[in-house]
């Protein structure tokens, strides 16, 4: 076994249906999908962050894809606009996932 932990990176390109809770399936527990996330280099804070692909929950309305930074003491957290560095093409693989089954059923 090797001294140093999985990489997150290889994890950011599985399918978001592969990955879940670990021993979720062993246990007999209900599996739940893991929202992707990545390491970025943010030069608004200038250190690495994790980034993660979340849904903004609204009332009454299409709850709204948005990318959620880990540095809550940035003043553009979840804002995902100029000067701030995430956008959705960060995690476009995933986003096309997410929207296929939608619109295969049109």
């Amino acid at each position: 076994m090797s001294a140093h932990p999985p990489s997150s990176r290889g994890l950011a390109h599985q399918s978001i249906h592969s990955r879940l809770a670990p021993g979720a399936e062993r246990e007999g527990r209900t599996p739940v999908n893991r929202p992707p996330s990545k390491s970025f280099r943010c030069e608004v804070v200038s250190e690495t962050v994790t980034i993660a692909l979340r849904r903004r929950t609204t009332f009454g309305g299409k709850a709204q894809l948005f990318v959620r930074c880990s540095e809550s003491d940035c003043q553009y957290v979840d804002v995902n606009e100029a000067p701030c560095p995430l956008t959705l093409d960060l995690f476009a693989d995933e986003v096309r996932q997410r929207e296929a089954p939608r619109l295969e059923g049109r």
